[in-house]
């Protein structure tokens, strides 16, 4: 997955971004994602437009939430943005998808403890950038998936799936 993932910074807004309204406007129309919600800029503050901005995408924070406690989250919800939309560096782009569909099985696909225990595996800090979904595989995302679906295809044994379990808190997304 890291491979789909973005780099920080996908539309080129940092964090403290300002020049964005709560409610649009004639002139600021374009929905953003940023730390706290949304908000609504115009299309022209946007630096960078060409990868992501007229796809639909699943975004997830650049950093985890709350405390390093075990069983653990390891990220936040993800975000399913629509086409014309763009976030600033408060998250990542996961990917791009084809369709609501799609974008529906990759945000549970990364509701699964498989998921979230492979990142794990590199996420050494609260940061979670593009290099620590490096272990987890790229799935079909014209199907849905679920742990025991994927510790079936991978041959995940009950020992390890009892191990997944001591790290990985179980998430309703």
């Amino acid at each position: 997955m890291d491979l789909l993932v973005s780099s920080r910074k996908p539309f080129g807004l940092p964090t403290n971004f300002k020049d964005y309204v709560s409610e649009p406007t004639a002139d600021k129309n374009i929905k953003i994602y940023r730390n706290g919600g949304v908000g609504f800029t115009s299309f022209d503050a946007i630096p960078k437009k060409d990868e992501y901005f007229d796809s639909i995408k699943v975004l997830v924070s650049k950093a985890s939430p709350g405390a390093d406690d075990y069983p653990h989250l390891v990220f936040s919800e993800p975000i399913i943005a629509e086409k014309g939309t763009a976030c600033t560096e408060t998250y990542l782009v996961v990917s791009t998808v084809s369709n609501t569909d799609q974008a529906n099985h990759l945000k549970r696909y990364m509701a699964t403890k498989f998921f979230r225990f492979l990142v794990l595996l590199v996420k050494n800090t609260q940061d979670v950038p593009k290099r620590v979904y490096a272990y987890v595989p790229q799935q079909n995302l014209n199907d849905e998936w679920n742990d025991e679906k994927l510790y079936s295809k991978y041959g995940i044994t009950k020992e390890e799936v009892d191990f997944i379990n001591t790290l990985v808190k179980d998430v309703v997304w």
